[in-house]
């Protein structure tokens, strides 16, 4: 699975001039790219569902924040703080 990514980077500095881009084995190349997109595919889902994760908490932890201010200006505002 190396060699792909290295052909790609590889093709990617030739499409640069047009006269070498149309030489490149466009089939060959679909083919090393869809590789390498369903073996990284599972790992940004992961990603993602951790960051979902992360900011559900964040979301959490900022209502029990403000949640909590209220709660303070309104002991203060009865004069229990």
């Amino acid at each position: 699975l190396r060699r792909r990514p290295a052909r790609l980077a590889q093709a990617d500095l030739r499409a640069a001039q047009p006269r070498v881009a149309r030489q490149l084995p466009v089939a060959e190349l679909a083919r090393d790219h869809a590789a390498l997109l369903a073996h990284l595919q599972p790992l940004g889902e992961i990603a993602r569902w951790q960051g979902r994760a992360v900011s559900f908490a964040a979301s959490v932890a900022f209502g029990l924040i403000v949640l909590a201010a209220i709660g303070v200006w309104i002991a203060v505002q009865r004069g229990l703080l």
